[in-house]
């Protein structure tokens, strides 16, 4: 059975001294060797970095890691493919392909409240941007502010939504506070994408969507992907049983077509017991034939739903972004 991950945070691991994803890093919960050898056809690699933690080097240290994927692929020659428009990942999916690594910014904090940094990083090659990380950004709140200061989505966040879709990059939910999921609803032209979350009726946690929010997410054709984080999955030591169980109850409440799987590796402190990291995508394939999903449903989570979301908000091959965006036009 092929995979497609909504989220991993390898990128992070590159920065570090002596790793080379490409010939295989066992201190990471990933690497390109192990992804394929698991039947991986590809990933969402996410660039994040805390700007409570690095401060005015957050961004920079975001662009390193955007960097070290354009090396990483550079270096793999065909056996690796960025994922810049819709027929690049269709390449990836047929038999023999490349694996997609479609880059990716974790929190809008790293624009710096700037659409022009929007457009810059989507020359280098970014095509997915979440919304927030746990904390408020100039676009809007995420999912660890202070409810009493949730602005949900801002009249900036609603510009970079209408940016987004014109060059060409899928908006992420995930972290987001409710008020901006609901504004980021009403503000998305296209089907809503949660990389990487879990169900809160299973185990109430801010990183989790409700029955509702899920059912939302459906009626609008979007995606939300089950994520390997145990502090989603249960209360103290989470399982492959946990997991199982989230993505029955996301697929029973939201329907099949809905639901995909965002692991978050290299991005959590630990997973679940059972996994020890990509090499054990076959082991959740298992799992999930086990707990009586059909294999339709199973193909559909684990590869068919993510890719068809990402093809569909991606722009064609030879399409440039036209316009500008608002904030250039009014000057």
């Amino acid at each position: 059975m092929r995979v497609f991950d909504l989220h991993i945070d390898t990128l992070a691991k590159a920065l570090e001294p002596g790793v080379d994803l490409l010939a295989g890093a066992p201190g990471a919960m990933a690497d390109l060797p192990r992804l394929r050898r698991a039947g991986s056809l590809g990933a969402v690699w996410a660039a994040c970095d805390d700007v409570h933690l690095h401060g005015a080097s957050s961004a920079g240290r975001v662009v390193r890691m955007i960097a070290a994927g354009l090396d990483l692929a550079a270096r793999a020659g065909e056996r690796l493919r960025i994922v810049r428009t819709a027929e690049d990942l269709a390449a990836c999916t047929r038999p023999g392909g490349p694996q997609a690594m479609l880059l990716a910014v974790e929190g809008a904090h790293s624009l710096a409240g700037s659409l022009e940094m929007l457009v810059a990083f989507h020359a280098l090659g970014v095509r997915l941007l979440t919304l927030t990380w746990n904390h408020a950004n100039p676009f809007g709140s995420g999912c660890r502010s202070d409810p009493r200061e949730d602005r949900g989505l801002t009249p900036l966040g609603r510009e970079l939504f209408a940016e987004a879709g014109r060059l060409g990059i899928v908006l992420d939910f995930a972290h987001a506070s409710a008020a901006t999921f609901d504004g980021a609803l009403e503000a998305s032209a296209g089907p809503p994408l949660v990389s990487h979350t879990a169900c809160a009726a299973l185990r109430p946690h801010p990183r989790n969507l409700t029955d509702e929010q899920l059912r939302r997410v459906a009626a609008a054709g979007g995606v939300a992907g089950i994520t390997f984080c145990p502090a989603f999955l249960a209360e103290r030591d989470a399982t492959l049983d946990d997991l199982v169980a989230h993505v029955r109850h996301a697929v029973e409440t939201a329907g099949p077509e809905a639901v995909a799987l965002g692991s978050d590796f290299d991005g959590v402190p630990g997973l679940p017991a059972g996994i020890a990291g990509c090499e054990d995508w076959p082991l959740v394939i298992a799992a999930l034939e086990r707990g009586g999903l059909t294999p339709a449903t199973i193909e559909a989570v684990a590869w068919k739903n993510a890719v068809r979301l990402l093809e569909g908000a991606l722009l064609p091959c030879g399409r440039e972004p036209a316009g500008g965006h608002e904030a250039e036009k009014t000057r």
